[in-house]
């Protein structure tokens, strides 16, 4: 990992910390309200809800720039060295992330990642077809194309919904309001998703002419011809993506992972790029004696 990738996640790390403080700030002032039955009839406190907006507009602040950073984008690295700057007020510890964004944003700006030495033949001008790796010690080089840590989407987010909402559903039926049967409802809508989000979701890596997917300790490794389908889902902000595979795996025939960096209502860059791949490896001659078992079935993979 390059260090401006490194200072990318410190950013949006702050920026999850602050998730957090926002939904205590939340439900400390939600709770007082619906315990003393006057959420409906007194007016929003507005001193807590300019803080709680300010909140959250700098979170979401902070989760675009660390995204701009990690992606190696030339104005993240502007507004990240300013971000920097101002975080060295923090003193002592706001003056050590400060000081080590700094350091990555200006020193470790031009290392290139790993995964910038693989490359699709056509951008190369070579006008070939062929996928092509760099190999290094006769290994080849892998490439992560998930982003957040498996921890997040299976834990942090179900716990930031389920937790404040249960609370705040339960308050609406200990005051016997006549929203409460709304709000239960859409409780268990969100916490079903959100769930469901958690059960498919993996770590997602390229290795030549496989997926490595991961479920924290467990890794399984799927031939990239064995992919059926890949889709982009838009209900979330965070559009994660959806890989269907031909045969049932160790994990089932789909998975769930999020992908690096945010393209709201466009599909993602990384799908077009992986279904060159599989075509790629599609066209290939398939040796006879490659077969390979997935699950309880056996297939033909083009490896």
């Amino acid at each position: 990992m390059t260090p401006y990738e490194k200072a990318g996640r410190v950013i949006r790390l702050f920026a999850w910390i602050q998730v957090f403080a926002i939904v205590g700030i939340a439900v400390a002032i939600a709770i007082p309200l619906l315990v003393s039955g006057r959420a409906a009839s007194a007016p929003p406190p507005r001193t807590e809800l300019v803080i709680v907006a300010t909140f959250v507009g700098f979170t979401i602040f902070q989760f675009i720039l660390g995204s701009a950073v990690k992606e190696h984008k030339d104005w993240g690295r502007s507004v990240g060295i300013i971000y920097g700057i101002l975080s060295l007020l923090g003193f002592p510890i706001g003056t050590l992330i400060g000081s080590y964004i700094l350091w990555c944003l200006l020193k470790g700006w031009e290392e290139q990642p790993i995964a910038a030495q693989r490359f699709i033949s056509g951008e190369t001008g070579d006008g070939t077809a062929s996928l092509e790796f760099h190999v290094r010690d006769k290994k080849v080089l892998k490439r992560k194309i998930s982003s957040e840590p498996m921890i997040i989407p299976k834990i942090i987010f179900p716990l930031m919904w389920c937790c404040p909402f249960f609370i705040l559903t339960l308050g609406q039926f200990l005051i016997d309001s006549s929203d409460k049967w709304v709000d239960s409802f859409f409780f268990i809508v969100g916490s079903g998703y959100l769930f469901t989000i958690s059960y498919y979701s993996k770590t997602v890596e390229i290795e030549g002419d496989y997926l490595l997917v991961k479920n924290f300790w467990k890794v399984i490794k799927v031939p990239l011809s064995e992919v059926a389908s890949i889709n982009q889902s838009h209900i979330t902000m965070t559009n994660p993506i959806w890989i269907h595979f031909k045969n049932k795996t160790k994990f089932g025939k789909k998975i769930l992972f999020q992908p690096k960096g945010r393209f709201f209502g466009k599909k993602h860059p990384i799908i077009e790029e992986l279904n060159k791949i599989i075509k790629e490896i599609n066209s290939r001659p398939l040796p006879q004696n490659d077969i390979i078992g997935v699950g309880n079935k056996k297939s033909n993979y083009k490896v």
